[in-house]
């Protein structure tokens, strides 16, 4: 019962955190950092497969300010992202991941300390590549496109597993750069 009043408390105050113009300022440059981490800095591997940098800004905003902020962030991020650089015609599915990404990132990074900065980003990373990014876009990709689930599946889980431990200690070590340099203090 503890966890489920701390999550309650994190989200309460993630979302009165809303209401500050610093919170929204440093929110809304992450989110343009992302486009442009999008834009400059992914491709796509297959039609249907793409390797991008865009989980940083989400991932901090969940560090930072937490799961409201961030499930925002991770939806406008995918909408944003389509009207910049639209790769066929918008889905709303996808966007939906990306606020599922920002819920995950949120819960598990916002407010960590000790020793959990050296694991939860690889637990927030690890629930991400296997909730959102194998098992629910491959549905979505599936739907969009066509193809079998299970072809589809096949690549994205490779992808996947072979990225997440680069991915993770990227985000750790993001984490650990603003826990020694705060860019943004409370």
């Amino acid at each position: 019962m503890t966890y489920l009043k701390k999550l309650a408390k994190n989200f309460a105050a993630s979302a009165k955190g809303m209401k500050s113009p610093r919170t929204l300022t440093a929110c809304a440059m992450l989110l343009a950092l992302g486009v442009v981490l999008d834009y400059f800095c992914s491709f796509y591997a297959t039609p249907t497969l793409k390797v991008s940098f865009t989980f940083l800004p989400i991932g901090i905003t969940g560090y930072l300010f937490g799961p409201v902020p961030a499930m925002l962030s991770g939806g406008l991020l995918d909408v944003v992202m389509w009207l910049v650089k639209p790769a066929g015609a918008y889905f709303p599915g996808y966007t939906l991941s990306g606020i599922l990404g920002g819920l995950i990132y949120g819960v598990c990074l916002y407010g960590i300390a000790g020793k959990q900065v050296y694991y939860m980003p690889a637990v927030a990373k690890g629930l991400i590549n296997v909730l959102v990014n194998i098992l629910l876009n491959t549905c979505w990709s599936m739907i969009f496109t066509g193809k079998a689930y299970l072809v589809l599946l096949s690549t994205r889980v490779v992808k996947n597993l072979v990225l997440l431990p680069a991915e993770a200690l990227l985000l750790m070590a993001l984490i650990l750069f603003l826990k020694k340099h705060p860019l943004y203090k409370k």
